[in-house]
C-alpha cells in the first residue's frame, strides 16, 4: 500500500468501511473506471482491487470512499504522487462525461451563470452524503462542498476544483478558473470565475 491510500484510510473513522451512506453515481465512476487502471503489480487491498473489477451501472450508487481509495491508489501507483498528471486526469475525465451525448446539449446551451445554478440543484443527482452550495454573482462563483469528516483528502478537493472548470468549458465559458480557496476536513471552498 502507498502514502496517499494508507494517509486517506488513516483519517478516516472506521478506514473503507467509513461513510456507507456516502456515494456517487455509477456513471461517474464508469468513465473512471474505463480510462484509467491501477497497474497489475501494484500491492493494493483487496477490497480496492474488487472495486476496479466490478461492472459499475449508471444507476447504482457507489460508496465514495471506496472510489476515493482508489483514487489514492491512482496517485501512488499510477500517477506516482504526480499530483498535476492526476488533476489533469481529473479535468479530462469531468470534460468527457460534459461533452457525452447525454450531456452535451445541456452544456452547450447554459450559459456558465445558469450551469453553476444547475449543478448545484443537480449534484444531489449524483452524490449522496455531501453537499454543494454556491454563491453566484457576475462572472464568478463561490462554491462550498460539505462532506463527513476527512472524505475527501486534499488533493481531491483540489479534483473537485478541476471538475468544476470542465463543467465550465463545456459550457462554452471564456478564461474560465477554478481555485480551491479554502479547506478543512469537512468542507472545501471553490472560486470559480468565468466571461
Amino acid at each position: 500500500m502507498g502514502g496517499y491510500l494508507e494517509a486517506y484510510l488513516a483519517g478516516l473513522p472506521h478506514a473503507e468501511r467509513s461513510y456507507p451512506d456516502c456515494c456517487i453515481k455509477g456513471s461517474l465512476v464508469a468513465i473512471s473506471l474505463r480510462t484509467r487502471r491501477l497497474p497489475q503489480h501494484a500491492e493494493v487491498p483487496g477490497f480496492v482491487r474488487a472495486f476496479e473489477q466490478e461492472r459499475w451501472t449508471s444507476n447504482e450508487w457507489v460508496p465514495i470512499v471506496r472510489v476515493n481509495s482508489w483514487v489514492a491508489a491512482l496517485l501512488d501507483h499510477d500517477f506516482r504522487g504526480d499530483e498535476q498528471a492526476y488533476l489533469a486526469w481529473n479535468y479530462e475525465l469531468n470534460r468527457e462525461f460534459a461533452t457525452s451525448p447525454m450531456y452535451r446539449l445541456f452544456y452547450k446551451l447554459a450559459p456558465p451563470r445558469i450551469l453553476v445554478r444547475t449543478l448545484t440543484l443537480a449534484f444531489s443527482q449524483y452524490f449522496r452524503g455531501i453537499l454543494l452550495n454556491a454563491t453566484i454573482s457576475s462572472g464568478q462563483a463561490e462554491l462550498v462542498v460539505t462532506q463527513p469528516t476527512n472524505l475527501y483528502p486534499e488533493v481531491m478537493q483540489r479534483g473537485f476544483a478541476e471538475a468544476f472548470r470542465a463543467a465550465l468549458d463545456a459550457a462554452g465559458a471564456r478564461n474560465a478558473t477554478a481555485v480551491l480557496t479554502g479547506r478543512d476536513e469537512r468542507s472545501h471552498q471553490v472560486h470559480c470565475t468565468w466571461r
